[in-house]
């Protein structure tokens, strides 16, 4: 599908001016500025006090999702559109977050009916308010280790709820939110951590180590390192890889140690990327799954080597040709900018191959230094050649 010449990307908040209030859902929705059949987005997000944006493993589509959170204050958000190529066709300009929160009109206290749990056990939370008011909308959340946000309970709309214990809840915290009638937070309990003890199968964990931990793309795969231990013992079974939240490897069987190497993809997405090992035992009687902590791979874009070959002397009628090779591990796609000194000459776009060849407009007696700029793309690196052209009578 080759998209329209003058394609744009907007972004829409779900709401105005993309100010928030503490526990308000945040919704970001990307639409083409003309009509395409492309459907595949990315989004980019940069905290407040970041540097750099970092792609986004929530959506690959035209709608961003983002639990609630105060991080989100001053972040700034924007859009890419993609065509069949993995190539940038339309940026959005970055939208800023603001998340304010409101005073909290009462101390809210969360409690388990347990100190501790087995897995298969059913928790009954429960909820106090002091001053008591007549705010009935609550919500209820679990972080389990190792994540950075809270996940909304399922059917936990009251100030008490229930939520089925499972081995990896160990080390969780739960807490309760009370909401106005424009579901912003206005009282958050301190959090609640759960203690799962063992059940039946034994726990195992499970760590993760990349080497390397930054690669660029397509010119070398980072491999992940694994070892699965159960108290000392070593349970058998296959480890999973996910990246970013999709799996990019099965079933890889553990050796006698306990351990497993997993090469990653080596066409990842430039930027930084999550990575998790999930272990699942061949015997769940005897040994439980576990997940590793994420670990996190960074991919940088590929370097690319651009080459310019152009006659040394031409004369004043003649219009120099000027042949355009990128190099790079992977095939380079974008635009390539010469320039004499300032004076921008002409922009010619590479092919499939990374090529392209160009005529100069003619130019005055005497002796030019081009400078030949590749200016690279999402998943490329710029590079730039120099030739001098001279121009004689």
């Amino acid at each position: 599908t080759t998209p329209p010449t003058e394609l744009g990307v907007t972004v829409t908040p779900n709401r105005e001016g993309a100010r928030y209030l503490y526990g308000q859902g945040i919704t970001l929705t990307a639409a083409p500025t003309a009509a395409t059949d492309l459907d595949h987005w990315h989004w980019f997000v940069k905290p407040a006090g970041a540097s750099e944006f970092t792609i986004s493993d929530r959506s690959a589509t035209a709608e961003l999702k983002l639990p609630t959170s105060m991080s989100w204050n001053g972040a700034q958000v924007y859009a890419s559109l993609y065509d069949e190529d993995h190539q940038v066709v339309a940026s959005s300009a970055p939208v800023t977050l603001e998340v304010s929160t409101l005073p909290a009109v009462t101390t809210i206290t969360a409690a388990t009916d347990r100190p501790a749990y087995r897995a298969g056990d059913v928790a009954r939370l429960s909820s106090t308010q002091q001053p008591q008011t007549d705010e009935t909308h609550f919500h209820w959340y679990v972080r389990k280790t190792g994540e950075e946000f809270y996940t909304y309970i399922p059917g936990s709309d009251a100030a008490d709820a229930t939520l089925p214990i499972t081995a990896d809840l160990d080390g969780a915290s739960v807490l309760v939110r009370l909401f106005d009638d424009a579901h912003a937070v206005i009282a958050e309990s301190a959090p609640v951590p759960l203690q799962v003890a063992d059940a039946g199968p034994g726990a195992t964990t499970i760590a993760a180590r990349l080497q390397p931990s930054t690669v660029r793309y397509a010119a070398k795969r980072a491999a992940l390192q694994v070892e699965v231990d159960a108290d000392g013992a070593t349970p058998e079974g296959s480890v999973d890889v996910t990246v970013g939240g999709r799996t990019v490897a099965r079933d890889v069987a553990v050796d006698e140690a306990g351990a497993a190497t997993v090469r990653l993809p080596k066409k990842l997405t430039p930027g930084r990327h999550r990575v998790v090992a999930h272990f699942r035992p061949a015997d769940d009687q005897a040994h439980a799954a576990s997940s590793s902590p994420a670990t996190v791979l960074k991919v940088e874009r590929a370097v690319s080597r651009v080459k310019a070959v152009v006659a040394k002397v031409v004369r004043p009628a003649q219009r120099a040709r000027v042949a355009i090779t990128v190099a790079s591990a992977a095939d380079p796609r974008g635009v390539v900018v010469i320039r004499d000194g300032a004076r921008r000459l002409v922009k010619v776009r590479l092919d499939r191959a990374g090529r392209a060849v160009v005529r100069l407009p003619r130019l005055s007696v005497g002796k030019h230094r081009l400078v030949v700029r590749y200016q690279g793309d999402r998943l490329h690196a710029a590079d730039t050649a120099r030739a001098v052209l001279r121009v004689r009578r």
